[in-house]
């Protein structure tokens, strides 16, 4: 078994174990299966590996217990199956399994539980299985734990099997305390394993409207906290529960957003993300370092900056020290002595005066000096440099900078026993195929690659221009770049960035958005009795009709509860009416607008001028979908098409694009060289402007289907 296979299922066995036991949190009396010990029959040390399930090249979480030598069963399972070569998941299945030595109890519960899960049994092998769709193992298995499991409990009930099949708290408890002793060893090696699984480099490619931008978010709050996007999202869910137990399955949903973003913001607040954005000025003294014009009492001087790139790759491999606290707690006794001279420092003989009145420096006034009442300036970005490089080069009154150095290590408590941090850090670079890459990183560019990180075995450094300082990339400095692929700059990307990121394409997503069925769901519950616009006000208030709303404001992406909006008893019949009414006049199956429009811009032009789907979501009626075509759809099709008004009509019919014939009378004038003939015309409709039945009828010339009513 390949070691890429291998670490797979490490990894995706631990995310597993801890989904199930955050379910176990809230329902104590769930208990599954763990692995027990590796097999007799086997080399391979599994639960040494992380495989906390049973399972050899696959994943088999059970609920129930296994049986013995006589009755050989596993009963039913959750599984997950795998690529043997490239650890890909290929699918993920309920499976239902037993064997010979049975009673005729187990042959009829098993028979009967595949009759009710519609899962077709092979007579010979007595196996059968049941395929989900989809690769959501965890979405997938919450379903499977939601509504298979108690379909289970309720025949094991019916054919008084459930004490001779149900794992007790007691046994689920030894399995857990074996596994625990093992994991909490393992745990280091996992979150190792689970960092090669985002790449350094990495760019998310795509036409408008996909998500790029809005997905960096996820992407760098997973990098940050070494685990996979589903872990962060499922961890997040997790915390939230906990925090707002009262709180229902859509509104922790409605959440999770909020808390990415949050999360996200602290750590732009504390420099380990940082986002930019490329464009035709940015420029190498932007970007890696530069030297920039500053002023001091009155003193123009040029000084040596950092850029962008430079300040968080300096801050991803900084050592770990107590320098900028030593600093802090000297600023703050020097603002704070009453004395004009400041703190008195030794220096060797003699001695000097040190003050600091904000700013980037510190004062110094030696004692022994000719001159009258001298000050002299300390840059505290070089002196700490100087401690923790030793690098002398552009340390102006050096000797000072040594000698406060001395005092803050004799005096202050600064320590230079440094420990390395590898804390990942993240630069986001948004639309960054609209700089000049070869400007913008210059000799960066190879020092990006993975094997040339510093620690890498190919390491390398160089001596940066300005600074002349040796420069390196460290290996816990990721870059996630975005590229809209509908940019004409795209055709100008420079070869070598190409060959040193990852690509991960963000398609356009039709299926998030409303389809035919879902629209039929909505006018189901709509017309539904519960839901019925002659109940009472009392009614519309009680609990009963807010549990039965959130289904249909789930179902109409609805991203507030009525109790949350502060609307009154009162006003609560009269809103839902009028708010539930929009959305159903809308009545639109937008995964099939989006999908025909993007199949008639790839068949006019290429895919990777295609409209995504961001433009649509949360459309709340048909005002907000026709201020989406007026303002965000037509105008790219007019950049897509250059104005060519014919193509725009191939792709949204003569609804919103009319044909004129044109009329146009020249002036008097003879010219016999050219045989003019006008060029058609043509008109696009003010689409925000339409009436809604207009509006309808020009949905259907594009090739919708629906019910103009």
């Amino acid at each position: 078994m390949s070691d890429t296979l291998n670490r797979r299922i490490a990894i995706i066995s631990e995310e597993i174990l801890q989904y199930l036991l955050d379910y176990k949190t809230e329902n104590p009396d769930f208990t599954f299966s763990l692995r027990k010990q590796d097999s007799s029959r086997s080399k391979e040390k599994r639960l040494e590996k992380g495989f906390w399930f049973q399972g050899s090249n696959y994943i088999y979480i059970g609920f129930f217990k296994k049986g013995d030598q006589d009755r050989k069963i596993q009963t039913i399972g959750f599984v997950l199956n795998f690529d043997q070569e490239t650890g890909d998941l290929i699918n993920n299945y309920i499976e239902i399994s037993f064997k010979g030595g049975m009673s005729p109890e187990d042959t009829d519960f098993h028979t009967e539980l595949a009759k009710r899960l519609n899962i077709e049994i092979d007579p010979k092998n007595f196996f059968g299985k049941g395929k989900y769709k989809g690769l959501d193992y965890l979405q997938n298995l919450k379903v499977f734990i939601n509504t298979t499991l108690p379909t289970v409990h309720e025949l094991l009930k019916k054919h008084k099997l459930t004490d001779q099949y149900l794992i007790s708290e007691a046994e689920f408890q030894k399995m857990l305390v074996k596994t625990n002793s093992i994991r909490d060893k393992f745990l280091e090696s996992v979150r190792k394993m689970k960092t090669s699984h985002h790449p350094l480099n990495q760019i998310l490619y795509g036409p408008p409207g996909t998500g790029k931008t809005y997905n960096t978010i996820n992407k760098a709050l997973a990098i940050i906290q070494n685990i996979s996007e589903k872990e962060l999202i499922r961890k997040i869910k997790s915390d939230l529960k906990k925090a707002n137990k009262n709180d229902s399955e859509e509104g922790i949903e409605r959440q999770v957003r909020i808390e990415l973003k949050k999360r996200f913001q602290e750590y732009l607040d504390n420099g380990q993300i940082v986002f930019t954005t490329f464009h035709q000025s940015m420029s190498y003294e932007d970007f890696v370092e530069g030297i920039k014009p500053s002023s001091e009492n009155g003193e123009l001087s040029y000084d040596i900056e950092d850029g962008i790139f430079k300040t968080i790759a300096s801050k991803a491999q900084a050592e770990e020290n107590n320098f900028e606290a030593t600093i802090a707690n000297l600023k703050e006794e020097l603002l704070n002595t009453e004395k004009m001279e400041g703190l008195e420092i030794p220096n060797g003989q003699t001695s000097f005066g040190l003050t600091y009145r904000g700013g980037k420096v510190f004062h110094v006034q030696p004692q022994d000096s000719s001159k009258e009442n001298p000050w002299y300036p300390v840059n505290i970005a070089k002196i700490q440099r100087l401690f923790e490089t030793g690098n002398e080069e552009g340390v102006y009154n050096i000797t000072y900078a040594r000698r406060i150095i001395e005092y803050l290590k004799d005096k202050k408590g600064l320590v230079s026993e440094n420990t390395k941090k590898e804390t990942p850090h993240v630069l986001i670079i948004d639309e960054i195929n609209r700089g000049n890459i070869a400007a913008i990183f210059g000799e960066l560019i190879t020092l990006i690659e993975d094997d040339k990180r510093l620690s890498a075995p190919e390491e390398l450094t160089l001596t940066l221009p300005y600074s002349k300082e040796p420069f390196g990339v460290p290996k816990n400095l990721h870059i996630i770049g975005t590229m809209n692929t509908a940019d004409r700059s795209v055709e100008a990307l420079d070869s070598a960035l190409r060959r040193r990121f990852q690509f991960i394409e963000m398609p356009p997503r039709p299926e998030l958005l409303l389809n035919e069925e879902q629209t039929e769901e909505i006018v189901k519950l709509w017309n539904d009795d519960q839901y019925n616009i002659k109940r009472t006000d009392e009614d519309w208030y009680g609990k009963d009709f807010r549990e039965v709303a959130d289904a249909l404001y789930s179902k109409l992406g609805i991203t507030r509860q009525i109790e949350e909006m502060g609307i009154d008893k009162g006003e609560r019949k009269k809103w839902a009416v009028s708010d539930f009414g929009d959305r159903l006049n809308m009545d639109l199956p937008l995964t099939n607008f989006l999908t025909t429009l993007n199949k008639r811009l790839e068949a006019l032009l290429d895919r990777d001028h295609a409209i995504g789907h961001s433009y649509l979501i949360n459309l709340k009626n048909l005002q907000d979908f026709k201020t989406a075509l007026q303002h965000k759809i037509i105008p790219l099709l007019q950049e897509y098409f250059y104005n060519d008004y014919a193509k725009i009509g191939l792709v949204l019919g003569q609804g919103f694009v009319a044909k004129e014939d044109s009329e146009t009378t020249f002036a008097n004038f003879d010219d016999s060289e050219h045989d003019i003939q006008p060029h058609p015309t043509y008109h696009l409709a003010n689409v925000e402007n339409m009436t809604d039945e207009e509006f309808k009828e020009a949905l259907i010339d594009f090739g919708l289907k629906i019910e103009n009513k």
